[in-house]
C-alpha cells in the first residue's frame, strides 16, 4: 500500500494512509440528495446562500442601527463558519497530502492575503474607537520565580 503522508511522531516515523474520499457522508435516504453526497457540495450551497444573505443585508438602504447590527453578526458568522472550515482542511494530514505543493502555495497565499487585510482593519477599527470600547480588569497570577526560570508567568 502506498502512503500519503510520512510524520514523525515522538521519535518515530508513522505512515498515514491515503483518504479514499474524504469528503463523502452518508445523508438519510428520503433526502433529495439520494443516499451519498460531496459533503464540499453542500458546502460550497450553503456559503452560496450565505452570500446571498449578506449581500439583501448590504443592499437595505433605510436600515436601522439594529439591522446594521445583525448584518454584522451575519458577516462575522459566515468568517466564523468558514475559519472552521479552513482549520478542518488544513488540520488533516490526510487530506492536505491531497494537494499539489503549487497548490497549496496557491491556497496559503490567497488565504494570507485575506487574512492580513481582515487583521489590518480589525486593528484601524479598534484604534479608532477604543475610547468607546469599555476597558476590562485583567487579574494576572503571579508566581514565584523558580531558580532556573528566567521570567514570571
Amino acid at each position: 500500500m502506498l502512503y500519503a503522508v510520512r510524520v514523525r511522531m515522538e521519535g518515530r516515523w508513522i505512515a498515514i494512509p491515503p483518504v479514499p474520499s474524504p469528503t463523502r457522508r452518508l445523508v438519510s435516504p428520503g433526502s433529495p440528495y439520494g443516499g451519498w453526497i460531496k459533503l464540499t457540495e453542500r458546502w460550497i450551497s450553503q456559503s452560496e446562500k450565505i452570500l446571498a444573505a449578506l449581500a439583501k443585508h448590504s443592499a437595505q438602504a433605510d436600515r436601522d442601527r439594529l439591522a446594521i447590527v445583525s448584518a454584522m453578526m451575519l458577516a462575522l458568522n459566515a468568517v466564523d463558519r468558514s475559519v472552521h472550515g479552513w482549520r478542518s482542511w488544513v488540520g488533516s494530514l490526510r487530506l492536505m497530502s491531497q494537494f499539489t505543493e503549487d497548490e497549496l502555495r496557491a491556497m496559503e497565499a490567497g488565504l494570507m492575503e485575506r487574512v492580513r487585510a481582515f487583521v489590518e482593519y480589525d486593528v484601524a477599527v479598534t484604534k479608532k474607537y477604543k475610547n468607546k470600547i469599555p476597558g476590562i480588569p485583567v487579574a494576572r497570577r503571579r508566581r514565584p520565580v523558580a531558580q532556573n526560570q528566567r521570567h514570571v508567568v
